[in-house]
């Protein structure tokens, strides 16, 4: 039962994070921008991170979200929604991460 959580809860995160990129207009660029899918697929995959790690690589993945980028904009406010929905909603950052549970 608790691989089973781990692996809804992970896959609700990936979709919600997709579903917000395409929603402010980065789908193309994800295709298209080797930074966009970069920044992307980081953000999908903090969870896989050890909890008290989690909080520095999302700082790190903002660093170097490119300043003459065409989609710096839509990349922060990507970044500022993964923030505002998992890391500050939720004081236990422990909460934020799932357990990969082999049974």
């Amino acid at each position: 039962m608790g691989a089973e959580i781990a692996e809804l809860d992970t896959v609700h995160r990936a979709q919600a994070i997709i579903k917000r990129t395409n929603k402010i207009g980065l789908k193309e660029a994800c295709v298209s921008d080797e930074d966009v899918q970069n920044v992307v697929e980081c953000l999908v995959s903090l969870p896989l991170l050890p909890p008290e790690e989690i909080v520095a690589a999302i700082d790190d993945v903002e660093v170097h979200v490119l300043v003459d980028s065409s989609h710096e904009n839509q990349l922060r406010q990507l970044i500022r929604y993964v923030k505002r929905q998992w890391i500050n909603k939720h004081s236990d950052i422990g909460r934020w991460t799932y357990n990969i549970i082999i049974m």
